[in-house]
This record gives C-alpha cells, sequence and structure tokens, in this order.
C-alpha cells in the first residue's frame, strides 16, 4: 500500500505523560489540521488507542487526496470529495484487470473500519470547517479548502426540506443507494420490552443453585452484581463498557458518578500518609499498580471500551453525574447496593473496581464483560428469552428503554441529551424514535378524536398517578420483602 504519510508521536504537556500522533507528509510538513484535532481538549483525554486509530484514517484521507489530486482538483471534485473517499474505502482503489489509476493499492476496508473512519473523518471535517472561520491562514491549503467544501456538500441535503427529490436523481448509483437502506436498517430502534424488565430481575437473576457462603439470604438466592448491573443499565441509561469503570467510592449516598477512566480526578494515601490527588490513571498505577481498563489490549480480560461521553459542564474532576428515571429505581438500586457492601463485596482487594467476580476461583477479581454477558445470557435463558437485537433482549436496549421512556414522558430532547450524555443533541434521536405500534397508536387516538370519541393517551399507558411515581413500574410490591 502506498503511503503519502508517516505517522509520530510527541509528548504534549497537559495531561503530564501523554502523546499525541503528528502526521508528517511527504515533503516533510506536519499536518496541521489533523494535529489541531487530536490535540483539541475535546480530544485530547481520549485514549492511546483512539488516538493512533484517528491519526491512521485521517492519514488514509490524505493519501486519497494527494493521490487524486495529481491534476488541478476542480470545484466539482472537491465538493465530492468525501463521498469518493468512503466509496473507494468500500470498494478498494484495484479495479478488476488489476489496474489502480490512484496507485493507492487499496483492498476493500472491513465494516468496522469503514464505520470508524467515517466517524473519525466527519468529525474531523466539522472541527476543520470550525478551523477555518477562525484562522484564515489554514484557507491557503487546498486540503483544508477542499474539506470545507465537501462537508459542505453532505450537510446541505441533509437540512434541505426537498432532499427526497434528490434520491430519485439517476446519477445515484444503485449500490449507493444499497448501502444507504442497509444503513438505515441498522440505526433501527431496538428498546427492550417493558414487560420483559421485571422478570429478568428478579426472576432471571435468581441462582440456579441457593448458595450458603454469603451472611444474607439476598445474595445467596440472587446473582446480586447483575441485579444491580440490571438496574443501572435501565436506571440511568448507561452502556454495558461503562459499568466495569466504576469504582466502588463513585457509589455515593446521594449520587453516582461516572469518571473517566484515564483522567477523573482520584485522592489517595501514600506510604508517608501523605495525601495526593491526581487522575486515575496515576492512582491506578500508583496504588494497585493497574493501568486503566480502556488502555489494555482488546484482547486482555479486563478491557472495557470507553465512548467519549459528555462530562459535566464545570467539573474538574472529570465526571459525569448518572440521571435515575425514577425514584424507586433508585431507592432499588441503593437497597441492593447496602447489602452487596456489608455482606458480600470483601475490603482490602486488590483493585478499586465495583463489581467484583463471585465465582469461588476468581472470586474479589474486577468483573469481567464477558462473565458479564454470560450471566445476562443465563438470565434471559431463565425467562425464556434470548439475545436479540431485532427485538432490543440485550444490554444496549436497556440503554434504548431510558432514553424511550424519557421520550414518552415527554422530556424535552436537550435534556435527554445530557441525561444520556451526549455530545450533540442530534445522537440521542436514534434512541428516541417512535416505534410502529406507538405510531399505530397515535393516529388511531387521532382518528378517535375526530370521530368524537375520547382520544387516549399519547404518552403513557398507565393510571397518571403509577406512571408519575413509577415510569418503569419496577418498584412495585413484588419481591420487595426479600430485600
Amino acid at each position: 500500500m502506498r503511503r503519502y504519510h508517516t505517522i509520530a508521536w510527541v509528548p504534549v504537556e497537559i495531561p503530564a505523560g501523554r502523546t499525541i500522533p503528528i502526521i508528517i507528509l511527504e515533503d516533510g510538513c506536519i499536518l496541521y489540521e489533523a494535529w489541531r484535532f487530536l490535540s483539541c481538549p475535546a480530544n485530547r483525554s481520549k485514549s492511546s488507542s483512539w488516538h493512533e486509530k484517528a491519526a491512521s484514517y485521517l492519514g488514509l484521507l490524505y493519501d486519497y487526496f494527494h493521490a487524486t489530486e495529481s491534476s488541478p482538483l476542480t470545484p466539482s471534485s472537491a465538493d465530492r470529495l468525501l463521498s469518493n473517499f468512503f466509496s473507494t474505502l468500500d470498494a478498494g482503489t484495484i479495479q478488476p484487470d488489476g489496474s489502480d489509476p490512484t496507485g493507492l493499492r487499496w483492498r476493500p476496508a472491513s465494516t468496522a473500519v469503514r464505520s470508524h473512519t467515517r466517524t473519525i473523518v466527519r468529525e474531523f471535517c466539522k472541527y476543520c470547517d470550525d478551523l477555518l472561520g477562525d484562522e484564515n491562514v489554514l484557507r491557503r491549503g487546498r486540503f483544508a479548502r477542499s474539506l470545507e467544501r465537501s462537508l459542505a456538500r453532505e450537510q446541505r441535503p441533509e437540512h434541505s426540506k426537498l432532499y427526497h427529490l434528490c434520491l430519485r436523481r439517476p446519477s445515484i448509483a444503485p449500490d449507493r443507494a444499497a448501502r444507504a437502506m442497509r444503513a438505515q436498517k441498522s440505526k433501527r430502534v431496538s428498546v427492550f420490552p417493558r414487560d420483559l424488565l421485571k422478570p429478568l430481575i428478579f426472576e432471571g437473576c435468581r441462582r440456579a443453585r441457593r448458595a450458603t457462603d454469603f451472611g444474607h439470604p439476598f445474595p445467596n438466592q440472587f446473582n446480586i452484581c447483575l441485579m444491580l448491573s440490571i438496574v443501572l443499565l435501565a436506571g440511568c441509561g448507561i452502556r454495558k463498557s461503562e459499568l466495569f469503570h466504576i469504582f466502588a467510592d463513585d457509589v455515593r449516598l446521594d449520587e453516582v458518578r461516572l469518571y473517566h477512566p484515564e483522567m477523573g480526578l482520584a485522592a489517595w494515601k501514600t506510604q508517608d500518609a501523605t495525601l495526593r490527588r491526581g487522575s486515575r490513571q496515576e492512582y491506578l498505577a500508583a496504588k494497585f499498580n493497574l493501568r486503566p481498563r480502556s488502555l489494555l489490549p482488546k484482547g486482555h480480560g479486563n478491557f472495557s471500551g470507553w465512548k467519549n461521553l459528555l462530562l459535566d459542564y464545570g467539573s474538574p474532576e472529570n465526571y459525569a453525574r448518572l440521571y435515575w428515571i425514577s425514584d424507586g429505581l433508585k431507592k432499588l438500586f441503593y437497597r441492593l447496593h447496602t447489602i452487596y457492601i456489608t455482606h458480600l463485596r470483601p475490603v482490602g482487594l486488590c483493585h478499586p473496581y465495583y463489581f467484583i467476580c463471585q465465582d469461588h476461583k476468581n472470586f474479589g477479581e474486577p468483573w469481567t464483560i464477558s462473565a458479564f454477558d454470560d450471566a445476562f445470557d443465563d438470565a434471559l435463558c431463565k425467562i425464556k428469552e434470548k439475545r436479540s437485537r431485532e427485538r432490543g433482549t440485550n444490554p444496549h436496549g436497556l440503554r434504548h428503554l431510558y432514553g424511550q421512556t424519557l421520550t414518552d414522558l415527554g422530556v424535552r430532547p436537550i435534556v435527554i441529551q445530557h441525561a444520556m450524555h451526549h455530545h450533540s443533541i442530534e445522537s440521542q434521536m436514534v434512541y428516541t424514535r417512535p416505534s410502529p405500534e406507538k405510531i399505530t397508536r397515535a393516529l388511531n387516538a387521532v382518528a378517535g378524536f375526530e370521530s368524537g370519541k375520547p382520544p387516549e393517551s399519547l404518552t403513557n399507558e398507565f393510571e397518571p398517578y403509577d406512571w408519575a411515581c413509577d415510569p418503569l413500574k419496577l418498584f412495585a410490591p413484588w419481591n420487595l420483602g426479600a430485600l
């Protein structure tokens, strides 16, 4: 594969000990726009693996631009730079007869690489668009100007009321239309069925054989770690991977905090009893000789990914507060939490993580994603269900349920954005899109209203008092006696 760039790593002052990649071009210059993007405050604290992948994808974009600009770049070709680049990633540059007019010798990229590249490149183009507005010196760069023009071309139809007309143009290739249809299907809402949540917690989490190792009957009867994690996923809408970055001290009396696994603030005492403050990466290294789970190799059993979420404004501690969807869920979680900390989780562990393994062989070790997945699948089997992305019966479906419930309650999108910790307000749309059943009920309600019949509620399906106090009906009288 031919390259017009190389990637090097340089240290940065903040945060200490971190490095940021730079893209060195064929003539020895640095791709300035990429450096500014990778080292901006929004991206500076991301993991090293994210920086490495982002630099490589931006390098591919520059290579494609350099290979196609051998002849003078016309405005029309600059307008289509991004779409042509993404199409080239899909199909590669090698023609059926073995020729390659670009000289890049690219083979078709995998689905995961194509998806991640699109995300990184579009974020980079939006950043360049903002950067160009403030620093006119960059307007002399043909690469930056082409990105700005191509981004404008992509965004224009997204906000046009006549966008549906351009789909009928013969210039749209059939394969591109098919890819667009597949992408649209992949974004369909998959909400965990609300009526399965109670059985999943109180039947699926029940142990097959009653244990006798713990000093309380409840953890002997139920997998309490699985119950706590399901309540967090459904009640706070967090992602599965974020469960495994929570420290025991992050669960406080009045709130649960989700700290950045590397840059989150931590405080600890040194061997001479001196109180020290620093990042969680420094804390894990100094206190436990560990690395943040987001920085471990992906094949490592304790690895857990981290998607850059929206942290609380004005917080130097780099954390996001979790927002409970109902007071009932919060009470349920803290009742379980009290039992878990008092009777199950030992003190003096060699790690600070909240969730631990409960089997005899690895008891007290950090709970892993694979162990959680096995327990979650077993819980589904006990209620005669199985994991299905289409039906939403997976851990991420609980996050969709959180967002959909907020929409049903009439919460404004800007509030949903912050409750789900999205950087963009548009990101929550996929979680809150109405299902076909809800659209049908809404239309039937309108039809009933026009015919003189009293319309059904469009936002709730329970009695007003029950919905207001317990929208998911989780804190009902069942099984609370066992707590």
